[in-house]
């Protein structure tokens, strides 16, 4: 997540990769096609647009890789799957989710991006726009404190990369509490202690689960 240009919001088709299945949670590794190998997401924006006509309606979600923002030619991202006729609230399930879960290794989906209305500028600089064409506010903070659930994670775990990435000459701290229904449901958990095993004085982390087996203690 560095200072510069977004990559021009065009509309490329992308490859796709399973590289694991936990939880209903999948863990997807998308290739760009060869004409775009060299695109990234690298800026300092790190959202991304996953784009496809589904049933006949044009169904348009956005999606923050877990991989480097220097990684080139392909990008990975969680997705959780959310199934119809599970949830009351929500019959038809996850449009987008349900599509990718049926998508098949090889199969392509167009991408845009990336986009956002948060930079991460370096130092604890944000640039943040309330609505996309307002302009952007500079914001500078010495600690930053994350709270996050679920596959919310992901931005989370970005920005934490990044400070970390950088921390010779970026001495932002950063806190993250992380909630879950379980410690099973927790996602990218191995990463998160790593980050903050090796960046002890700079990055916490902390866990809170809704249901805790019988005498156990986890936080």
């Amino acid at each position: 997540m560095v200072v510069g240009e977004c990559i021009a919001p065009e509309i490329i088709p992308i490859a796709i990769g399973v590289s694991a299945v936990i939880a209903g949670v999948v863990f997807y590794h998308i290739f760009f096609n060869k004409k775009s190998a060299n695109k990234s997401v690298r800026s300092n924006r790190t959202t991304f647009h996953l784009i496809a006509t589904i049933n006949g309606e044009l169904v348009i979600r956005p999606y923050t890789p877990i991989s480097s923002d220097d990684d080139q030619g392909f990008v990975d991202l969680v997705v959780k799957v959310y199934f119809k006729n599970v949830n009351p609230k929500f019959p038809d399930g996850g449009k987008m989710s349900q599509y990718l879960e049926e998508m098949k290794i090889g199969d392509t989906i167009a991408f845009r991006g990336p986009s956002g209305r948060l930079q991460y500028l370096g130092n604890g600089a944000f640039s943040i726009k309330k609505l996309r064409k307002d302009p952007p506010k500079t914001v500078k903070a010495k600690r930053v404190n994350m709270i996050s659930g679920g596959t919310g994670i992901t931005p989370m775990l970005q920005l934490a990369r990044d400070i970390m990435k950088h921390n010779d000459e970026d001495k932002t701290q950063c806190s993250l509490l992380f909630a879950n229904q379980t410690e099973k449901d927790i996602l990218m958990k191995k990463e998160l202690d790593e980050l903050a095993a090796q960046y002890p004085d700079q990055f916490k982390v902390w866990y809170t689960v809704d249901r805790a087996e019988e005498d156990q203690y986890f936080y």
